[in-house]
């Protein structure tokens, strides 16, 4: 297991973003779910259950309160009682600093894995080092690959011609890389 500082900085940039985006979301559902009204406990807790199970970061304190209005339309009189309409919610939104702090521990860390037993054949400092430079490697394909690279298209029917011409273009991006190599051991002496 490595650990990059440099990862981690640009991983917990982009945990953080998704938290906003979350809490985007959760302000939107909060904000609808509170202009609805429940007909009994049992069906508001279940809708307020089901609203907090897609979020990660997040957790919704619900507070159920009671609806009461008066009986008659010109408004609030001293003989008219108050009658329960139904119940509504009135909820907080609380990051889940645990969730959050468990997933941002995970961050800058992968995994690099070998078929080489023995720890002195490959140290940890050389062997992350092969790791980073497998990245020339494969820009050095994608050389042979590039357009750029084939003067016109060849169309080769037998398999043996093929992999002469794979045996070629290999042997030529070897010669190129060689070249590059010295080219840039002379620039560095320089």
């Amino acid at each position: 297991m490595v650990y990059c500082k440099k990862v981690a900085e640009r991983e917990n940039k982009i945990l953080d973003k998704k938290i906003e985006k979350e809490l985007k979301k959760v302000q939107q559902q909060v904000s609808h779910l509170k202009c609805k009204i429940f007909e009994s406990e049992k069906d508001a807790l279940q809708v307020g259950a089901d609203a907090m199970k897609g979020f990660k970061y997040h957790k919704i304190n619900w507070n159920l309160e009671l609806i009461e209005k008066h009986t008659s339309r010109d408004g609030p009189k001293s003989n008219t009682q108050k009658i329960t309409k139904g119940l509504h919610f009135s909820a907080t939104i609380v990051k889940d600093e645990e969730a959050i702090e468990v997933i941002r521990h995970r961050k800058g860390g992968f995994i690099l894995a070998s078929n080489e037993l023995k720890e002195e054949n490959l140290s940890y400092l050389s062997f992350l080092s092969e790791y980073k430079n497998q990245n020339q490697i494969e820009k050095s394909f994608a050389f042979i690959k590039n357009k750029s690279f084939q003067s016109a298209t060849i169309f080769l029917k037998k398999s043996s011609r093929i992999t002469a011409l794979m045996t070629v273009m290999s042997f030529s991006l070897m010669v190129y890389g060689v070249t590059e190599h010295h080219l840039r051991k002379v620039l560095e002496e320089k």
